[in-house]
């Protein structure tokens, strides 16, 4: 008897300044009974604890929409509802905020899928240019090396041009001094002993 006096001296306040019409009775029960005895402003508070909040003009709408069982009292200003409608509604929005959920959870491997398609893709693109570079590299390398190759080769042949004109030179001068001196004749020797030497 004591708690529902001291709920019926309540203030409009705990309602934020709207007091219900006697059109937002339509709906609701006719009479206040011993359930009725949740405020607008302590539903609110339970809705915070579980993880689902809604405003004070929220809850006004779910007891005119009958989501709650409320009784408005014109004379008090404000809407008392069951405790019993409100954990029912606190329930199923849970679960049809897990079932959102859920869903959310189930949509996205698609999307991280085609995400990881699409980086795969640009690996293996990635890697095709990079082994297509390191051709060209090779390719370049090679070119440079045969140009290398057939500048040392070109040298080569005229060392051993220059090498093979000098060794033929070289044997010329070899044959010219092997060659046997010519003999002098009797005469040549006579006159050689015949040579008289005058002391001046």
């Amino acid at each position: 008897m004591r708690r529902m006096e001291d709920q019926t001296q309540a203030t409009p306040a705990d309602h934020g300044g709207h007091s219900p019409s006697l059109a937002d009775i339509g709906g609701h029960s006719p009479t206040r009974s011993d359930k009725h005895t949740l405020t607008t402003a302590e539903v609110v508070r339970r809705f915070e604890h579980a993880g689902l909040p809604r405003s004070q003009r929220s809850i006004e709408r779910y007891c005119k929409s009958g989501k709650l069982d409320c009784f408005a009292d014109p004379d008090e200003g404000r809407y008392y509802a069951t405790p019993g409608s409100v954990e029912r509604l606190i329930g199923q929005l849970s679960e049809l905020q897990a079932r959102h959920r859920s869903e959310d959870v189930v949509g996205r491997p698609t999307t991280e899928t085609g995400n990881q398609r699409v980086q795969g893709e640009s690996k293996e693109i990635k890697k095709l240019e990079d082994e297509i570079l390191n051709l060209r590299i090779d390719n370049k390398a090679k070119e440079q090396v045969i140009i290398q190759l057939k500048d040392q080769l070109q040298a080569d042949r005229q060392l051993l041009v220059e090498q093979a004109r000098q060794i033929g030179v070289l044997e010329t001068e070899v044959r010219q001094l092997q060659a046997p001196r010519p003999e002098k004749s009797g005469d040549s020797q006579a006159d050689d002993s015949a040579l008289v030497y005058v002391d001046d």
